[in-house]
């Protein structure tokens, strides 16, 4: 397959794929689902200890958690889906919501109510962070958040700015609908579709596709007809299917010999990291490790994989990996800082168990891509 971004639709069911140099950067899967940042008008259900559980059109109650304001059983409520509700192997877990609203500007993300001017971490110019607190320290309200996404650096002040009203006014509108609204589960706003905002989010690269219909929604979202390749007899369906099997697939070869095995569970997922070739040769081939130093970077390489396959896979919840057992005591820790270095807002690394495993957690936001397509 040529380097891009490979869509297909079977149904409600969209798939999108991002091929790089041979190597699947990303898969993405699209049933239609309610979206995350979508926000509902509901009714306060009941409470338990400081929460609440909110009605809003869902089969199960949202619960609303670190609410804002102490509110009455009945009462209308303004809130935002922060987790849809997910469809695990035995259970139906309930969508989660905030009465904390965030607006998606193009520069910022806007948080009425909520006091502060932060900087996405992409952004480490001093001097410009400096610049821009100046001017919107000017026209900021006490009662509004704002964050400056990684994409507003090198913008001027005054198209920040611009952004700024444009979102302060999308939220009065919304305020205004809302007060009009009494049906409980009207949704006020849905944001882009995921799949429509990687493809904005990947401007540059090409686009492949066998669906007319998904021509003209990618026209009328505004990407260019330059990125777009349309053909009813595509010539990379076969390796299409092939990249979408290989995420499902237990075992993953690795660059240079050696494989993970990847064993998915409900609540817990183990990684083993494996030098020796399984039955078939065809799929990979042994690695031999002769010293520590080998080992190290073995287990470097191991460690890179199994992150990305965490998140490829869109698995969460336990994580254990076992890794080359490594003598050197510089090297564990080496490698353990490492580790600390891959954690974000949904993943947390909590070291070596005294077996030798290396634990970790992964915030479940979505159900993973082997419980989305295994059954298919």
């Amino acid at each position: 397959m040529d380097n891009g971004i490979y869509l297909e639709k079977k149904g409600e069911t969209l798939t999108l794929l991002h091929v790089q140099e041979g190597e699947l950067l990303h898969i993405l899967v699209d049933q239609g689902a309610p979206l995350a940042g979508s926000l509902y008008v509901g009714r306060i259900q009941a409470k338990e200890g400081p929460n609440f559980w909110v009605d809003i059109g869902f089969q199960k109650p949202a619960l609303l958690q670190r609410p804002r304001h102490n509110y009455t059983q009945g009462e209308k409520v303004f809130v935002q889906l922060k987790r849809p509700p997910l469809l695990e192997k035995y259970i139906l877990k309930n969508p989660e919501v905030s009465d904390a609203i965030s607006l998606s500007g193009r520069f910022l993300y806007y948080t009425p109510g909520k006091k502060g001017l932060n900087f996405s971490a992409q952004i480490r110019d001093k001097e410009w962070k400096k610049e821009m607190l100046e001017h919107l320290g000017r026209v900021a309200d006490e009662r509004e958040g704002l964050v400056l996404k990684g994409c507003s650096y090198s913008q001027s002040s005054q198209n920040i700015l611009k952004d700024l009203e444009k979102t302060r006014q999308r939220w009065t509108d919304l305020q205004s609908h809302y007060d009009k609204v009494e049906k409980i589960g009207t949704v006020l706003y849905t944001p882009q579709r995921p799949w429509l905002f990687y493809l904005s989010e990947n401007h540059k690269e090409p686009i492949f596709t066998d669906n007319a219909d998904l021509i003209v929604v990618m026209k009328q979202a505004g990407v260019s007809k330059s990125r777009l390749t349309f053909t009813l007899q595509p010539s990379w369906k076969k390796d299409f299917s092939s990249y979408k099997e290989s995420v499902l697939d237990d075992l993953v070869p690795l660059q240079g010999g050696g494989y993970l095995l990847v064993e998915e569970g409900h609540t817990l997922t183990a990684i083993d990291v494996n030098t020796a070739a399984p039955g078939d040769s065809q799929i990979t081939r042994s690695v031999k490790l002769t010293s520590d130093n080998d080992r190290f970077e073995f287990a470097q390489m191991a460690l890179n994989e199994s992150i990305r396959q965490l998140y490829l896979r869109k698995i969460g919840g336990i994580i254990l990996i076992d890794l080359p057992r490594l003598s050197n005591a510089k090297h564990q820790k080496a490698l353990l800082k490492m580790a600390k270095g891959y954690e974000d807002s949904t993943l947390q690394v909590l070291g070596f168990t005294k077996s030798g495993l290396l634990e970790m957690t992964k915030r479940k936001d979505e159900v993973s891509l082997k419980q989305l397509l295994g059954d298919h």
